[in-house]
This record gives structure tokens, sequence and C-alpha cells, in this order.
């Protein structure tokens, strides 16, 4: 103390030192970002005179490696670091959180740039409430953002820069990331969510709902990505799901695709849309129990230009659809097995062939087990539709016709339908050809 001690000598009974000619240095708050530290300079502040006193810190200070919380955290708020397993984010929690369990993070942007290390596994724990996020939220590898089980945790999104989509997004999933449990509605944002990884494992979207997107629902790029159960992507302004690149599973009970709304003109453009929208080039596999149904342009639509190797439909419902309850395009090669495709506007199933597109709708060794109509229950215009069909090639076992053997009938071209309700309708690629539909052995009509 004998500096201040001097200084006051000098000083204290005198004007000759104006406040003027010392300068002290304020200290600062960051206060704008959650979790903000600041470098202890070793300087002690007393009634604004700055000292250089070297008194020994206290005995436990010494001791004490714990990290100082940020400025602005409440008392008591220990930080979190890059192998946290566990992050927690309160939309009711008081600014300046740490993201520990006692002093939560406000907001998920904030959870979204706490530090994680590369090979850390880690759950980001979402307690009931509403947040509204104004920059899209990237789910890390090896990340999970899950609601805490506490109520409903509601996500909008109002993100204006793009994502891996093109579009801005709410959520954007790398490689092995999840997202669980949570309802994304409103906001500003293009598209839900966007499975971006090009490395790793899938990405998981389950017990998650998408709805009133601008655009696409979810969005799968990249190697693909895992959907169910119980996911939702109902009712956006183009698909439920739209996968570009890559193969969506969507597999497990409960998953809806239901009354989304593209497929449709603006003046000359196309809006794009269906339940669920596959590109050419990617790939679908759909098993456990789905719907794509209730004015969809299409519950399924696999869009012209194909791709190689196989995709399934199974346990699939769609109903009440606009146009058919699956469309496939040239190019493709698809299975069906137990999937009720009826009741839509057009027909159940619509096939446009070239020398590499096929579908598979049952053999005598794994019947089809799928329903296009019934004695009493039926799509408008029939069963199925086969554009550029040949001639008794189609093995189609064990499925649910409106008769048994199925009624076929001719059409001049493939935008040609037939004036009354019939199983099978086709334009044959060569004029003349009979029904493309072998006898089955094996169906029913109920």
């Amino acid at each position: 103390m004998r500096l201040r001690f001097i200084f006051v000598l000098l000083c204290g009974a005198t004007s000759a030192c104006s406040s003027s000619e010392f300068t002290v240095a304020a200290g600062s708050d960051a206060g704008s970002a959650d979790g903000a530290t600041t470098t202890d300079t070793g300087l002690v502040e007393d009634s604004g005179v700055v000292t250089t006193d070297a008194e020994p810190p206290p005995v436990d200070a010494l001791t004490d490696s714990r990290p100082d919380p940020p400025l602005d955290a409440a008392p008591g708020c220990l930080p979190i670091n890059e192998t946290t397993p566990t992050v927690y984010v309160n939309a009711a929690a008081p600014d300046g959180g740490t993201g520990s369990a006692a002093c939560p993070f406000r907001t998920l942007a904030r959870a979204a740039t706490a530090p994680l290390g590369p090979a850390v596994n880690r759950t980001v724990s979402i307690r009931t409430g509403t947040y509204v996020e104004t920059a899209t939220i990237r789910v890390r590898p090896r990340e999970t953002y899950k609601s805490d089980g506490s109520g409903l945790v509601k996500v909008s999104g109002n993100a204006t820069t793009t994502c891996a989509s093109g579009d801005p997004c709410t959520f954007q999933l790398d490689g092995n990331a999840t997202l669980e449990g949570i309802l994304v509605e409103g906001g500003t944002a293009a598209n839900g969510i966007v499975a971006a990884a090009m490395s790793g494992g899938p990405p998981l979207i389950k017990n998650t709902t998408v709805k009133n997107a601008p655009r696409d629902g979810i969005v799968v790029i990249g190697i693909g990505a895992s959907l169910g159960p119980n996911t939702h992507a109902d009712a956006n302004g183009w698909s439920g799901l739209i996968v570009r690149n890559g193969k969506a599973s969507v597999n497990g009970v409960g998953n809806t695709f239901d009354g989304n709304k593209g497929g449709y003109y603006v003046g000359s453009t196309y809006i794009p849309g269906a339940g669920i929208y596959v590109r050419a080039g990617a790939g679908l596999f759909v098993d456990g129990g789905s719907s794509a149904s209730n004015n969809n342009a299409s519950g399924v639509w696999f869009d012209a230009g194909g791709a190689s190797g196989s995709n399934t439909i199974s346990q699939l419902t769609a109903i009440g659809n606009k146009g058919s309850g699956v469309f496939v395009s040239k190019g493709w090669q698809v299975v069906f097995r137990k999937s009720y495709l009826n009741k839509n506007s057009g027909y159940g199933l619509m096939v446009s062939y070239d020398a590499t597109t096929s579908v598979d709708l049952g053999t005598t060794g794994a019947p089809g087990g799928n329903t296009f109509g019934t004695a009493t229950s039926r799509n408008v215009r029939g069963g199925i539709f086969l554009c550029r069909s040949k001639a008794d090639t189609q093995i189609a076992e064990g499925n649910v016709w409106g008769a048994c053997p199925p009624t076929q009938i001719s059409v001049a071209n493939c935008d040609a339908s037939p004036t009354s309700y019939v199983d099978v309708a086709y334009a044959p690629e060569v004029s003349g050809d009979g029904p493309p539909i072998s006898t089955p052995v094996a169906c029913s009509s109920s």
C-alpha cells in the first residue's frame, strides 16, 4: 500500500494533481454474446484509482482452476467447454446463460456456436417454449438437438442467408446429426430442415414435425438422410420431403407427408411439389407405415431422369391426392409391397416406361400385397396406368383390384384416359399390343 500512501501525501490535500492528468482504463463487458470472457489483467480497482498492489491472492484462489464465468453471466453460472456432453437451452431463461443446467442459453443459435470438440457426442436439451431464430441452426456432426420432454418445443425460423439447399432454412444437419421432438413452423425461411451431410453417416430426423414452410419442408442432399418414426412434413408450400441427392430412408410408423401444396403452374412456371418428391439421381426407401395423402398433387413423385438402383415403397398409404398416389417417370426401378394406393382423383399408380424402367408389383414367391382399388372403393380414373407398356410382361401377383383378375383397357396415348373406371389402363408401346399385366394366379377384390 506504500504507493497509495505516497499518492495521498502528494495530492490529497491540494489541487495540484488534476484528474485529467491521470488515465484510468475502464473495464468493459461485451455482453452482446452469451458466454463472452475477458482477460484478467491483475489490476485491482479501488474507487477509480488504479494501484499496483502486490498483495498475494487468497489461498483458495491459488488452487481454484475453474475458469471465470462471462461477465454478463449470473453469479454461480459455470461455463461449458468443448467436451461438455449436454448443453441446455430455455427460451424463458435470462440473458447471459452459459449453457449449463443451472444457467441455460436462451436461444438455439447460441448453442450452435458453443465450442464443440471434433470427436464429442453432444445433446442440446431444449426446454418447452417458442424459439424465434434469426439465423440458421446448424446441427454439427454427432450433435443431437432434442426436446427435454417438458412440453412443446416450437421453432420459427427467419434466417435470410442461404443453406446448402440454396434457400434459407431453419435447421441444417451435418453428418451423424440428429433432430428429435421439435415442431418447426412459422417464420420466413423457405425450407424447414435441410439434411446436408457430405460425409459421415446420414443425419436422423425423428419425432419431429415441419409444417407450413414457404417451400419444401425437408430437403435431402449430399449422402442422404434417415427419417422416422413419427416424422411429419405436412402442408408445406411445395413438397413435404424432397430428395435431391443421396437416398432418403423413411422407416417406422407414424410418418406423414400430407397436404403439401406444390405441383401447379404460376403462369408458365411450374412449381414442383408432392408429398415426397424424388429428383433424378436420388433414391427413396419407405417402410414401416407412412402416409402421403390428402391433397398433394401426387403422394410420391419420381421425377424424370431416373436413377440406378432399386427404390422401395412398402407400407405406404397414398389416398385422397389430387393426381395419383404414386407417379414413376422413365428410368426408375421401384418395388411396391403392402401399400394402399386408393381413393385418389387420378390413379393409384402411374408409370412411364423406357428401356430401363421397371416396377415390381409382386411375384409368386413375394406377393405384392398392394391395394389399387376394391369392388366398392376405388381411385377415380383407375387402379394403375402404364404408359408405353409392353404386352403381357408385367407380373403383379397377390394384389387387390376392383375385380379379380383386373380389368385392362387400352387408350390411344399417354395423355388419354378411359371413359370409365378400369383396374389397368395402358397406352401400348406398339400400337395393337395387348394387355401388359399377366393374368395373376392370386388376387382379390376386397
